[in-house]
């Protein structure tokens, strides 16, 4: 009996760890994969900037330019200190938000607002951590296939953050725009198609984030929702 036992307690020992290298490996995975992903989104953010100026440029709007490009050197010295972590605190990516609203300023010549709307406690809000470079892209979106297209409105982006069961941050971005991305045809932006994959790979607490597009006539939603 005392030596079935011990291999019963042998064998579930194993089996346990088995079950941890195996937990170990693919969060390694999960890791790299995020890494990657994120790799992808700068590259993706530096090529739209430069394609901006390369439009002032040939415009021949001289003093934007020098205005675009001391507040893109601003951002781009804020990225490579972000990228060295997977994870930056709610804080700062606002402020990264800001000062990437201000360069798309110059560029639409101030020709929309943004309004931002925060339901976080002053506490939640400092201990809050999330994946870098997620938020951008939706308010890239929001620009390019919304309130820039407008001619006979202002243009307004809508920024809300909420805590919902003090585990899951929503972070909605919606626009007043004329969407050139039309219900009911599949979007393909690579920075979308990289949000979904960097969410699905995120997870904390045992919840993984989630992503939503919402298209109407005069108007788009994103939402994403990050296990916190």
């Amino acid at each position: 009996l005392l030596i079935s036992s011990y291999f019963i307690y042998k064998i579930i020992k194993q089996r346990k760890q088995r079950e941890l290298e195996k937990a170990e490996l693919l969060a390694k995975v999960n890791e790299s994969n995020l890494k990657s992903l994120q790799g992808q989104m700068n590259p993706h953010f530096v090529f739209n900037s430069l394609s901006t100026l390369q439009n002032l440029v040939l415009n021949q709007k001289n003093a934007e330019v020098l205005e675009y490009i001391s507040e893109f050197s601003k951002l781009m010295r804020t990225m490579l200190d972000n990228s060295r972590n997977d994870i930056i605190s709610l804080i700062d990516e606002i402020d990264f938000l800001k000062n990437y609203i201000d360069l798309e300023h110059i560029r639409y010549k101030n020709g929309f607002d943004v309004k931002w709307t925060n339901l976080l406690s002053e506490d939640d809000f400092e201990d809050i951590y999330i994946p870098t470079m997620l938020i951008q892209p939706l308010i890239e979106n929001a620009i390019k296939h919304g309130v820039s297209n407008l001619n006979e409105r202002r243009g307004i982006i809508e920024i809300s953050l909420n805590l919902i069961n003090d585990s899951l941050l929503e972070i909605k971005v919606s626009d007043n725009g004329n969407n050139t991305v039309k219900k009911g045809t599949k979007h393909t932006s690579t920075a979308i198609k990289v949000i979904k994959e960097r969410l699905e790979l995120y997870q904390k607490n045992n919840q993984k984030g989630t992503f939503e597009l919402i298209i109407q006539p005069n108007g788009a939603s994103s939402i994403i929702i990050i296990p916190v």
